[in-house]
């Protein structure tokens, strides 16, 4: 089963941090949510390019979870404890990589077997918001990333989808359609874009 009782306790180990460091995890979660809305917005147009259905990608995102990722990932240059970035990550494992079935961990705790394509278009997806844009359309996804026993499926999926351009379809038009939106709703003063991708890469 997954390790429920990891989120409870960094629950208890977070609300110390957040009475002395209000300011700096406004800054964290912030960029935390950022992060992730583009990133659930970019996963499900390439789940429409390959006609894989990623409605149901990181829905498991919880504010709890969200708080995790924020001092894992986004916390800057800030000194972090160390204690609470392992109890941080184990939060993260145990809300979100356990129980959703686009991460090698889900079938580690016996939930049932990881949907080989999801996980796929998960990878693909991160790489286009994160790397330097690469010369195939957003496929060139380093291997590193790309676990062994799913390789065939991996080279299949690309083979087969390499024409259609993750930048342009998937990135800009994520960028595009969400900064409005959250711009308005949440009073961001800027958005997430990544620094290899410019406006002018995206077709007119």
């Amino acid at each position: 089963m997954p390790h429920f009782l990891d989120l409870f306790a960094f629950a208890e180990m977070l609300q110390p941090s957040l009475v002395d460091q209000p300011r700096r995890w406004e800054e964290a979660l912030r960029e935390a949510t950022l992060y992730l809305t583009l990133h659930r917005s970019i996963v499900r147009r390439v789940g429409k390019v390959t006609q894989i259905d990623m409605d149901d990608h990181d829905l498991t995102k919880s504010r709890l979870v969200q708080f995790a990722l924020a001092y894992a990932w986004h916390w800057g240059d800030s000194p972090r404890d160390q204690k609470l970035l392992e109890a941080a990550k184990l939060a993260i494992k145990a809300g979100h990589c356990e129980v959703e079935n686009h991460h090698l961990e889900y079938e580690e705790v016996g939930f049932d077997k990881v949907d080989a394509k999801k996980l796929l278009v998960d990878r693909a997806s991160v790489h286009v918001q994160k790397d330097p844009i690469d010369k195939e359309n957003g496929w060139a996804v380093d291997p590193k990333w790309i676990p062994d026993k799913y390789a065939v499926v991996w080279e299949a999926l690309k083979k087969e989808h390499k024409h259609k351009n993750l930048y342009t379809e998937c990135l800009w038009k994520a960028n595009k359609e969400l900064k409005p939106h959250l711009l308005k709703s949440c009073g961001f003063a800027d958005w997430w874009m990544p620094p290899h991708f410019e406006l002018k890469d995206a077709p007119q």
